[in-house]
């Protein structure tokens, strides 16, 4: 669980903020081992810092961000990249609409992030 000002996984709630500010003792994650990339660590420590677009430039100078202006094209290749790979992919849509026309792509289950919310369909 997060606290005070760091990204957080969840909101806590008026009951964990009443228990910080009695003073229970809390424990801050601030190491990052989940990624094994280093260029991926450092993107992830930018976000956690708010570094929003110099994760995004950093991402997208080492090849990993991908733009497509034509819609039906974005949504064939997202699918199609996917299905290659689906362990530990997440695709990420802007809206809900998006999110549908990419799942009607989809044969297999998978998750995808629309804003702060996380569906799961299958």
């Amino acid at each position: 669980m997060a606290t005070h000002a760091s990204t957080r996984p969840f909101e806590a709630g008026k009951p964990y903020q009443q228990l910080q500010e009695a003073g229970i003792q809390t424990t801050r994650l601030d190491e990052i081992v989940r990624q094994k990339d280093p260029t991926l660590k450092e993107v992830v420590e930018k976000l956690s810092r708010g570094q929003v677009r110099e994760a995004m430039e950093k991402l997208d100078a080492t090849g990993r961000v991908h733009e497509i202006s034509d819609r039906d094209e974005r949504i064939a290749t997202i699918a199609h990249e996917y299905k290659k790979q689906p362990e530990g992919t997440l695709v990420v849509s802007p809206d809900n609409q998006s999110r549908v026309a990419i799942m009607k792509r989809f044969t297999m289950p998978c998750r995808i992030r629309t804003g702060y919310r996380t569906s799961s369909t299958g």
